[in-house]
């Protein structure tokens, strides 16, 4: 891994049906600060499950229980290794019912809750699960999604805060990793595929064509406006869909090409983080997109070599959090930009897109543009094209390219669909 200085690669996915237009995302000095590893009793955590801010409070799930910080990540106090049912458990998930003011902490087998900020906990119905991985709640359901590699997995909900457990009926019985209230229904991100539940978490069925099945691990499920992101650690890429789930897409194939570990992925104010490893990760761990998914760009900053597998956001969605497993390091950014206006240069534009030959390029100046199939192979390199410029796709085969655009600003990526 390197530290990213001067150019700054971008790359763009966006909807094949409307034209193409990009604000560049130029080289900002934003900054990564470490932060204290939380600790119980002078022992740091060794895993980090999850970071999650509710009610202006950041929770770490751990190995050493749920920590929780009043100060932003600053600071941490544990809430539930030393006493009660939870006492020496490790936390996998953390949810507050904000409506009803109720902590859910879901535990390797099981869930406990508390109604009082986690000063006390009680054990619920939920039991004899795998790892509780995640919460999401619709209307006055919570489900929770479980499971680990081996042993129990699946989906339970509760309309009465898991007094009582209903279980949910999945075309698979393999681990669930995520789960997501969407449009009135739950999504759930797990082994070989992404469910819908249009009943309350009753029942489930496998959604969506284009995303890979067979050997296929989804650990996470996003949602950007009316985009959703599904990353495969199985080592696929990170996939998008604009229509519900029901047609999926590689959401940049060359960011996430090749073998690529999408390890999380969280949102706060319109951006989009991921941490991936594998091929794709060429000394970029960390992608940042501000606008949807339609361009990406390193978020690595100052952060040193390391792998990181876990990313996390405050209540307020204005702080990102990112621990690396093996160097046992935590790290809060406060200065993403959150919207492309904030860090615009000149803006590019590529268009028509689609086209059935003629493609313009307006905003460039001595740029070097390369063209790349779907699977990122080259076509064709142009040198020193300036504004308005033109490439003829005419004899191109049809389908979708990427036209990376080179210039002192440095690179951006655009797709383009040849009819």
């Amino acid at each position: 891994m390197k530290k990213i200085t001067g150019k700054t690669t971008l790359r763009a996915s966006v909807n094949l049906c409307i034209a193409i237009l990009f604000t560049v995302i130029a080289t900002h000095a934003q900054t990564w600060e470490p932060l204290a590893i939380p600790q119980l009793n002078s022992v740091a955590i060794d895993e980090n499950y999850a970071t999650v801010g509710y009610n202006d409070v950041v929770y770490v799930c751990s190995d050493l229980g749920l920590f929780a910080s009043s100060d932003n990540g600053t600071t941490f106090s544990n809430l539930t290794f030393e006493t009660g049912p939870t006492a020496n458990l490790p936390i996998r998930s953390v949810f507050l019912d904000e409506e009803n003011d109720i902590l859910y902490a879901g535990g390797e087998n099981a869930i406990f809750k508390s109604t009082d900020n986690g000063a006390s906990w009680t054990a619920t119905a939920a039991t004899g699960l795998g790892f509780v991985n995640n919460f999401a709640m619709l209307d006055d359901t919570v489900v929770a999604v479980h499971g680990d590699n081996s042993g129990p997995a699946g989906v339970v909900s509760s309309t009465d805060a898991f007094a009582t457990v209903m279980v949910g009926t999945l075309p698979s019985t393999a681990q669930m990793k995520d789960v997501l209230a969407y449009d009135n229904s739950f999504l759930v991100a797990g082994v070989e595929g992404i469910y819908k539940s249009t009943d309350g978490g009753a029942t489930f069925s496998q959604i969506g064509t284009g995303y890979p099945t067979t050997g296929a691990k989804y650990w996470n499920i996003e949602q950007i406006n009316t985009t959703l992101f599904a990353g495969d650690v199985f080592g696929t890429g990170l996939y998008e869909s604009t229509d519900m789930g029901v047609t999926w897409a590689n959401a940049d194939p060359l960011n996430y090409n090749d073998f690529c570990q999408v390890f999380d992925a969280v949102t706060g104010s319109g951006a989009l983080l991921t941490v991936q490893d594998g091929a794709c990760n060429n000394g970029e761990p960390i992608k940042l997109s501000t606008d949807g998914g339609e361009t990406f760009s390193s978020a690595l900053y100052n952060l040193p070599n390391a792998f990181y597998d876990r990313l996390g956001v405050n209540s307020t969605e204005t702080c990102f959090f990112v621990y690396a497993r093996f160097k046992d390091t935590f790290y809060r950014i406060c200065d993403l930009p959150l919207s492309v206006n904030e860090v615009a240069g000149t803006t590019i534009t590529v268009y028509p897109s689609p086209t059935k030959g003629i493609v313009t390029i307006q905003g460039i100046q001595q740029a070097t543009i390369t063209a790349y199939n779907a699977f990122g192979v080259k076509v064709e390199s142009f040198q020193n094209f300036d504004n308005g410029a033109s490439i003829n796709m005419a004899k191109y085969a049809s389908g979708i390219y990427f036209l990376t655009i080179e210039t002192q600003r440095g690179i951006q990526t655009f797709k383009v669909l040849k009819e």
